[in-house]
């Protein structure tokens, strides 16, 4: 997601725009290294309490690949360019992130962007941040409960970009073939998403919100505790075998404020985050053992405060808070929820701290620390990260 998503907040079309500004081809590659020792499990590997689709999660002990991205981008004419991605984590296969083709019309005071393929939604550079573009260690909590491991969905995007009053402004609006999670993929039905983005860029200040509705039918989620982590999602056949499954629509609401000092009036080192997802599930839930009209709400966020007191280090700070309830009702609601994990649902957090040294412009290290209590059960860690970011083979077309 770090580089499949097209941009959020762009100055006329250009500025943070994944294509080259004139027409040519980039490369580029990013990586996030993990070594990280937990006490016990972390209770949110599996994150019990909320509907995802029910694996045991990505293990983050020991020493890992916690994702790693190859990307090209070309640009062949002033109007038209393309995107491919790539990318894996663990010991997963190399997988397409995102494959789409993009038309941009420069106005002389507003710009339009019309992106089609497979790709991340427009929410911005906080929401949907992952790997080498995530700040700390872990995955936020409000973003796994909102969209579980964030997948690139195929569709059509339309953007228009333009500023006011010192700003630059952003408005997206998406069509999606709703086969990304929450929707339904793999066996199930994912009928047409919806989704609407609007964005404020300053010079200290970037602000967004994002709406994304699906109507997911057949959507599964696993009953065994030996599932491994996947990207699928549970196929629902006919017998329900080790799966519950839900249809009925999803709405996710994201939004996000971030301040930098060091672009302020102020010129303090000091960089403050706050963003949040809040997802509705309403619909039915069905298994061999029962079938419930199903209410769910997941609301959670992540506030963030880096200080970089020089300008190779910096300290940061996480603080997230994430709450779930669900509502059943119908025959064998109790069995449902009980196959569901959902008893677990409550209030879980997580506080994570973190000394970072950017060693090189291309090569960022972390030493992480912090505790979360979910579902009753706490769990600590420590990690060491390294993130490396890098552009190379930029031609100029003839």
């Amino acid at each position: 997601m770090l580089l499949s998503a097209p941009p959020a907040v762009l100055a006329h079309g250009e500025g943070g725009d994944v294509l080259p500004a004139e027409p040519g081809l980039a490369m580029s590659a990013a990586a996030a290294l993990r070594g990280l020792d937990e006490r016990r499990p972390l209770p949110s590997t599996r994150l019990d309490g909320v509907l995802l689709k029910g694996d045991a999660g990505m293990d983050p002990g020991g020493g890992q690949v916690e994702q790693a991205t190859v990307a090209a981008a070309w640009r062949w004419h002033p109007a038209w360019g393309a995107y491919a991605a790539a990318g894996t984590h663990g010991d997963e296969p190399l997988r397409l992130e995102a494959l789409w083709l993009q038309w941009r019309h420069d106005g002389d005071d507003h710009d339009a962007l019309l992106t089609a393929g497979r790709q991340g939604l427009a929410a911005g550079p906080v929401l949907l941040a992952t790997g080498p573009a995530e700040a700390f260690v872990l995955q936020p909590l409000a973003q796994r409960a909102a969209l579980d491991h964030p997948d690139g969905d195929d569709g059509v995007q339309l953007g228009w970009r333009g500023s006011a009053l010192g700003a630059d402004l952003a408005v997206d609006g998406g069509l999606w073939r709703g086969r990304a999670f929450p929707g339904a993929p793999q066996g199930g039905r994912g009928g047409p998403g919806t989704s609407l983005h609007l964005g404020l860029a300053a010079p200290a200040w970037n602000a967004d919100a994002v709406w994304l509705r699906l109507r997911p039918e057949a959507r599964g989620t696993s009953t065994s505790p030996a599932l491994g982590h996947s990207h699928g999602v549970p196929a629902c056949d006919p017998a329900f075998t080790e799966v519950i499954c839900f249809g009925g629509r999803v709405d996710l609401l994201g939004a996000s404020l971030r301040w930098r000092g060091a672009d302020s009036p102020l010129r303090w080192p000091l960089t403050l985050t706050g963003a949040g997802w809040w997802r509705t599930d309403d619909g039915r839930l069905e298994s061999a053992n029962g079938l419930a009209d199903y209410r769910g709400r997941t609301a959670g966020g992540w506030a963030d405060a880096e200080w970089a007191w020089h300008p190779a280090w910096s300290l940061g700070w996480r603080h997230e808070r994430l709450r779930a309830r669900h509502h059943l009702d119908g025959p064998g609601a109790t069995l449902l929820a009980l196959e569901a994990r959902l008893q677990h649902a409550g209030t879980a957090r997580r506080d994570t701290v973190q000394l970072a040294w950017q060693a090189a412009p291309w090569a960022r290290i972390g030493l992480a620390a912090g505790e979360e209590t979910i579902a009753g059960s706490t769990g600590r860690f420590v990690a060491l990260r390294l993130v490396v970011t890098t552009a190379w083979a930029t031609m100029s077309a003839p």
